[in-house]
C-alpha cells in the first residue's frame, strides 16, 4: 500500500520518527522554493533566447523523497538540449520497488514557439529522450529507456517560469510505453 503524509497532525502519523522526517522534508521544500522566488528577479530572460539556460524542479517531488533536476540549454531559438536527473534519497515515504534509485534523461527539444509568434513568456516544445534508469535492489529496473515529450513553458514577468510536460517512456528491454506527466518550476539566466 502506498501511503503519502503531508499533515503536521501527530495523531495521523503514529510513527513520531517518521513524522520528524516529513516535517522536515517540508522545511526544505519551503526553503528551495523560498530561495527561487528571491533570486528570480536577478536574472531575467527570454525563454526561447540562444544561450538561454534553464534550470527547474519539481518541487513536489521532494516531500515525496526525490531529488528531480533539469537544465536546459537554448542552442538556436527553436533547438535546446535537456539533461535530466532524478535520485531517490528518501525511501521511507515511497516504495523502493515502485522507483527506481537513479533516473538520467538527455535528449534534444524542438520548441514550437517563437519570441515573435506569442512573445516572450509562452513556449510550447516537442521533444525525444534517451537515458537509463537504475535500481540497487532491482535488476528489473537497471535498463536503457527512450521516448517523446511535449510540453508548456510559462514565464512570469521575472525568471521565474512554470512548465508542465506529458511523456512516454519506453524501457529497451520492455515493448510497453509508460505515461508520465510532470509539473516543473525553475529560473532562467544566461
Amino acid at each position: 500500500m502506498f501511503r503519502i503524509y503531508l499533515t503536521f497532525d501527530p495523531l495521523m502519523l503514529r510513527d513520531n520518527n517518521l513524522h520528524k522526517k516529513v516535517i522536515h522534508m517540508k522545511r526544505k521544500v519551503i526553503t528551495i522554493l523560498s530561495i527561487l522566488l528571491l533570486t528570480s528577479r536577478l536574472f531575467p530572460q527570454l525563454l526561447n533566447e540562444k544561450g538561454t539556460i534553464l534550470v527547474s524542479t519539481n518541487p513536489m517531488k521532494l516531500i515525496f523523497g526525490i531529488v528531480n533536476l533539469e537544465i536546459e540549454y537554448m542552442v538556436s531559438p527553436s533547438v535546446s538540449l535537456e539533461l535530466g536527473s532524478e535520485y531517490v534519497f528518501g525511501h521511507y515515504i515511497i516504495r523502493k520497488e515502485k522507483h527506481p534509485d537513479i533516473v538520467m534523461r538527455a535528449g534534444p527539444r524542438y520548441h514550437l514557439l517563437s519570441n515573435k509568434d506569442c512573445g516572450d513568456r509562452n513556449d510550447l516544445y516537442l521533444g525525444a529522450f534517451g537515458g537509463f534508469i537504475w535500481s540497487k535492489d532491482y535488476e528489473t529496473m537497471r535498463q536503457f529507456n527512450f521516448g517523446p515529450e511535449f510540453g508548456y513553458k510559462h514565464k512570469t514577468r521575472s525568471a521565474l517560469f512554470f512548465s508542465s510536460k506529458i511523456f512516454l517512456t519506453s524501457p529497451y528491454k520492455d515493448k510497453k510505453m509508460q505515461l508520465g506527466m510532470e509539473g516543473l518550476t525553475g529560473f532562467t539566466f544566461r
